[in-house]
This record gives C-alpha cells, structure tokens and sequence, in this order.
C-alpha cells in the first residue's frame, strides 16, 4: 500500500492489520463477519503503542449522484479529551492532503444517542482515530480516481499523517482534472448558456404577447 510506503520513507513504522483483501475475522456465534472484522481491528490497534488509528475505505450508495472524500474523526465520549483533540488535529492534517485529489464530501462527528462515536472502529480502541472514506464507489467519476489515482490518495493521506506526527513533506498530490471532470464542467457551462438562451427567448415572447394584447384593444 502507498500509504505504508510512505510512511516508512519518512521513518515511520507502520501497524496494520492487513496489507490485502482478506477476511480478518475469527469471531462466531452472534456476530456477523462485519463485525467480527471490526472488533478484531479495533482490538489489535488498541493493543499497540502506535500514536494515532487512520482507518481507510472507500464508500458506496443506493444511488450514483453521491461522491467525494468522507472523513469521521474520534469524538465520543468513550475517550479522553486529549483523545478527542487529536482526533481533530488528525483529521485536520490529513484533509488538506486529501482535498488535492478528490472532491469533498463531508468532514464530520458521528456519535450515537449515548455521546459514543457511532462507528466501533473509533469507540472500540483508546487511540486518536480518522476513519477515511476515499470516495463512491457508486460514482463513475469517483471510482476512476480510486482506480486510477490510488498512489496519489495514498500519498495524500500518508502526507497528513506525517504533518500530525510533526514531520514536513517532500511532494503534495495534485487535483488532476480527468476526461471526465472536463466533460461535465463543459456540460454544465452548455447547460447555462441553454438556460440563459431560453430565458432570453421566453422574454421575448412575452413582449410578443403584450403587443398582441395592444394590437387587439
């Protein structure tokens, strides 16, 4: 993964639980795989001395309209404020490198009725936690960036982990404006002028109709 290439270029040692797409659960009985998957993940972070938790994924909805970056950080009240503020400054590292690549979607809290954080991913371990969601992959232009800029986010999110960490960066990914982005941007620049020549047309058969309505008085 180029996130933990990366991080180990600039000396960082990495934990993961995995480095491939493979089932990490072990857990039966009442728990789904899901959620084996995600009480094995927490439980192995939180029995490391590593400094911060960025768990990356990539998201997905009923529809294809949704895109861009989605970024939850720790917040509930399951940890310390401490916790909670680095939680914060982590996201707020991370996103700079991130919004370089790809469009925003939303950068927020999720907490539960109780005040915990509503993704055991966070709740479940004691570490300054970011949960990534790189894009849609319900969204055509989204799934063209994961596939085709994976290093670039890669990097991105490394670059920000860095930046928490107190280490300075060689290379920021840029925002490369695709095939696809330069379709819509000129789509949506025919779409208003269409609707500026429509507008202008409907003016004028309104005077049309108020000279007719003279004419026949």
């Amino acid at each position: 993964m180029k996130v933990i290439e990366v991080l180990n270029k600039y000396g960082h040692t990495v934990v993961t639980n995995r480095v491939e797409n493979k089932n990490f659960s072990t857990l039966v009985g009442s728990y789904s795989r899901a959620d084996s998957n995600l009480i094995n993940s927490a439980s192995y972070c939180k029995n490391t001395d590593c400094e911060c938790m960025v768990s990356i994924h990539n998201n997905s909805y009923s529809d294809n309209v949704a895109s861009g970056y989605v970024m939850i950080y720790k917040a509930g009240s399951e940890a310390t404020q401490e916790v909670k503020d680095k939680s914060m400054v982590l996201c707020n590292s991370i996103e700079p490198f991130i919004a370089k690549v790809i469009n925003k979607n939303d950068v927020r809290k999720s907490l539960m009725g109780n005040g915990q954080d509503y993704y055991g991913i966070l709740r479940l371990h004691d570490k300054p936690g970011v949960l990534v969601e790189c894009g849609f992959m319900s969204n055509t232009n989204d799934m063209d960036k994961i596939i085709n800029q994976a290093d670039k986010l890669g990097t991105a999110i490394a670059n920000g982990i860095v930046t928490f960490l107190g280490g300075t960066v060689e290379d920021e990914p840029e925002y490369v404006e695709d095939e696809k982005d330069k379709q819509i941007k000129a789509l949506k620049e025919e779409l208003t002028q269409k609707s500026l020549e429509i507008t202008s047309l409907v003016t004028q058969i309104a005077n049309l109709q108020n000279k007719i309505k003279l004419y026949l008085i």
